[in-house]
């Protein structure tokens, strides 16, 4: 059922939503490889963003900017689309190689701790009520009063009972 994914996901946003934790939607379709640049930026996160923005001022290719910086490819991509959450070490190797960020170092190490603390939820392109709701949600996360999260909980609960 597709609410059983969500429900979990709103128990644990509730539970971890006192440390600060961001809550992220991202819009991406099933099995989507698309090359569209609206598509992809949806994808990404600040840092991920100033990655990619960095890349393109330069002129290089991320395979490029991967081999200067002794990473693998695939890592930097997972960084850029914040698939996955970026180490301290990408920031340190990408600074050793790149002036920016050099420059701005403290800003790119903040930017790499926030991707720890995402929570991404990966949008069906086949229903779009659900993204919907999963959007608004997200939206808006932080403005929730206790109240409204217990309401949310029972709702979720409910669901889970089959009622």
């Amino acid at each position: 059922m597709l609410l059983a994914p969500f429900t979990q996901l709103v128990k644990f946003v509730h539970s971890e939503c006192r440390r600060g934790v961001a809550v992220v939607a991202n819009s991406i379709h099933k099995n989507s490889k698309s090359l569209n640049p609206e598509k992809e930026l949806r994808m990404i996160t600040t840092l991920g963003k100033e990655l990619r923005k960095l890349r393109l001022d330069l002129g290089i290719t991320l395979h490029q900017m991967a081999t200067r910086s002794g990473v693998s490819p695939s890592l930097l991509s997972s960084a850029e689309t914040g698939k996955k959450p970026a180490s301290p070490a990408l920031i340190e190797r990408l600074a050793a190689q790149f002036e920016h960020v050099r420059q701005h170092k403290p800003h790119f190490l903040r930017l790499a701790e926030e991707t720890k603390t995402d929570v991404r939820i990966r949008l069906s392109g086949d229903n779009q009520k659900a993204n919907g709701v999963a959007l608004a949600f997200a939206r808006s996360f932080d403005s929730l009063t206790s109240q409204q999260i217990e309401q949310l909980m029972a709702v979720f609960d409910n669901s889970k009972k089959g009622t």
